[in-house]
């Protein structure tokens, strides 16, 4: 499977939004989760790409079994992943990649919630306790972190 092929898709809007969703779930079906972070992260204007690709990218964060079938629902589309993918890895992945969207400079403070809520709900608090230590990072972020690690003990 091509990822490329998805992006040029996802990138071109005079397809329509229809078949810019299909190939949204294309890249989710194939793991291209790298893919889906450069539509989260692109300047688009375009906030359903944006929110879609980073709403995939917290629920494979949050992947909690290493069954061969596992599917992202996200609204009301029920995604069923390719069986021979590694779902922990695929999870580290995604996790890393959620830690980067976090601490970019600029990003729409809504976007940059969905990205940290896949961290915390995926118990990644490796990159948690991180972006806690770094200075460059705004405070809500640290406050949000701090709640949700006071809750978990």
């Amino acid at each position: 499977m091509s990822c490329s092929r998805q992006d040029k898709i996802i990138s071109t809007p005079s397809l329509g939004d229809e078949t810019r969703r299909v190939a949204l779930k294309t890249l989710i079906q194939e793991g291209c989760l790298t893919s889906l972070y450069n539509h989260a992260f692109a300047s688009s204007r375009i906030d359903w790409i944006r929110n879609y690709s980073l709403l995939a990218l917290a629920k494979f964060a949050t992947i909690n079994t290493s069954s061969n079938e596992v599917a992202i629902t996200l609204q009301d589309d029920e995604i069923p992943l390719s069986n021979e993918m590694d779902t922990f890895k695929l999870k580290k992945k995604a996790a890393r990649l959620l830690f980067m969207f976090t601490t970019t400079v600029n990003k729409p403070r809504k976007f940059k919630k969905i990205s940290l809520m896949g961290l915390i709900a995926g118990e990644h608090w490796d990159y948690c306790e991180e972006l806690e230590r770094d200075s460059t990072v705004e405070e809500w972020i640290k406050k949000t972190i701090y709640s949700a690690m006071k809750t978990k003990k």
